[in-house]
C-alpha cells in the first residue's frame, strides 16, 4: 500500500493567507476523494478551526491535549483527538486535529508545553515519529499549518514531519528571504536527525501577488522570485510558482 504524504504550509511572516490556502487545498483534496488529515500546529495563534466551523458537528480535544496526555504518560490514541469536518457533497469527512480546546485555560496549558525539554527528557521526538508513521499509513495527505517565524514548533513542522514544505511569501524582501532561509536550514538540519528520510522537497508560492496593475514592478519581483528560489546550492533546487487567490473553502 502506498504511503501518504505530509505537507507543511509555512510562512515566515503572517498576513500571507497561509491558513486559507491550506483550508482550500484540504477541501479540494477531500472533494477529489482523498483521505485527508489536517493539523493546526499554529498553537499560539490557532485559526484553522474557524474555516471549518460551519461543518463541525462535535468538537474534540486537539493537539495541545494530545501532547499533554503523552507527557502525563496516558498512552493516548491520536484517533480520539480527531474532529470530523463534514463538507457538503463529500463522501468521507476531513479529519481535523485542532490546536486544542479554546477555553479560558488554553493559553496557560499551551504555554506549559516546553518543546525543547520534551524532546530532551520525554522522548517526544519518537512519539511524533510514531504519529508520522501512523498518519502516512492511514491518510493520503496530511496537511500541517505551521507557526510563523523560527520556533521549536516551526522546527517540528519544517524539519521532522514533512515530505513537502510549502513556503508562502509576499513580494517583499523580508518575507522572501525568510522562507528561503528556513528552507535552507530545514534541509541542512534534516540530514542530521536520527530518522530515515527522503530528500525534503520545497515549493515556494508567492501569495497576494498582483501582476496586472503594477506590471513592471511585478515582472521585477518575478525575476527575483526565480533567482532566489531556483538555486540548487541553497535549498536543493526549489520550484517557484505564483498562486491564485484561494477565497472559497466549499460551496454547498
Amino acid at each position: 500500500m502506498r504511503e501518504g504524504s505530509i505537507v507543511t504550509f509555512y510562512s515566515y511572516k503572517g498576513g500571507v493567507g497561509r491558513t486559507l490556502v491550506l483550508a482550500s487545498v484540504v477541501a479540494l483534496l477531500s472533494r477529489w476523494g482523498y483521505r485527508v488529515l489536517c493539523v493546526d500546529w499554529d498553537l499560539e495563534a490557532p485559526g484553522l478551526h474557524l474555516y471549518f466551523q460551519p461543518w463541525i458537528q462535535q468538537k474534540f480535544p486537539g493537539l495541545t491535549e494530545l501532547i499533554q496526555a503523552y507527557v502525563d504518560r496516558e498512552n493516548p490514541n491520536w484517533r480520539a483527538f480527531l474532529t470530523p469536518v463534514r463538507l457538503p457533497d463529500v463522501k468521507e469527512p476531513i479529519q481535523f486535529i485542532s490546536a486544542g480546546i479554546q477555553d479560558d485555560s488554553y493559553v496557560q496549558r499551551m504555554q506549559r508545553l516546553d518543546w525543547k525539554t520534551l524532546y530532551e527528557t520525554q522522548d517526544l521526538g519518537n512519539f511524533l515519529e510514531t504519529l508520522r508513521q501512523d498518519w502516512k499509513k492511514e491518510f493520503d495527505f496530511v496537511l500541517l499549518d505551521s507557526r510563523t517565524g523560527i520556533t521549536d514548533i516551526g522546527g517540528i513542522c519544517t524539519i521532522q514531519l514533512p515530505d513537502l514544505l510549502v513556503l508562502l511569501f509576499t513580494a517583499n524582501e523580508q518575507s522572501l528571504s525568510g522562507v528561503i532561509n528556513v528552507a535552507e536550514r530545514a534541509m541542512q538540519v534534516r540530514d542530521s536527525i536520527p530518522y530515515d528520510r527522503a530528500k525534503l522537497l520545497a515549493l515556494p508560492i508567492a501569495s497576494r501577488f498582483e501582476g496586472r496593475i503594477e506590471y513592471k514592478l511585478a515582472q521585477e519581483w518575478l525575476e527575483i522570485f526565480a533567482k532566489q528560489s531556483d538555486t540548487p546550492s541553497k535549498a536543493g533546487g526549489l520550484m517557484s510558482v505564483t498562486a491564485p487567490r484561494a477565497d472559497v473553502l466549499a460551496k454547498g
